[in-house]
């Protein structure tokens, strides 16, 4: 399935740990840069993912999972742009005017 380039300028100020947390991710506290991270989209033994709180993105260099919140939303959901912007609102409490 390919993903629409289509963006807002606001898709990165969403909160990626409190996205990645309600599919299941077990993530330690937030800080600042690339922090490794086991995966939570296979079995991951070893913290082959990264999460960047700042930038609001996570790639796995062992299953390349990844993308920022957006992104995220629409791979685990199988969901449009405009539904991804309504969960991540959901998720995260954060909104940013309509879509």
């Amino acid at each position: 399935m390919t993903y629409s380039t289509e963006r807002d300028s606001h898709d990165d100020h969403y909160d990626i740990h409190a996205v990645l947390t309600n599919y299941g991710w077990n993530l330690p506290p937030e800080r600042s840069g690339w922090v490794s991270v086991r995966c939570g989209e296979h079995d991951d033994h070893h913290a082959s993912a990264r999460i960047n709180a700042d930038l609001g993105a996570v790639k796995c260099l062992a299953c390349d999972f990844g993308g920022d919140v957006i992104s995220v939303i629409r791979q685990k959901e199988q969901c449009n742009y405009r539904e991804a912007v309504a969960i991540a609102q959901a998720l995260t409490g954060d909104e940013h005017g309509d879509v």
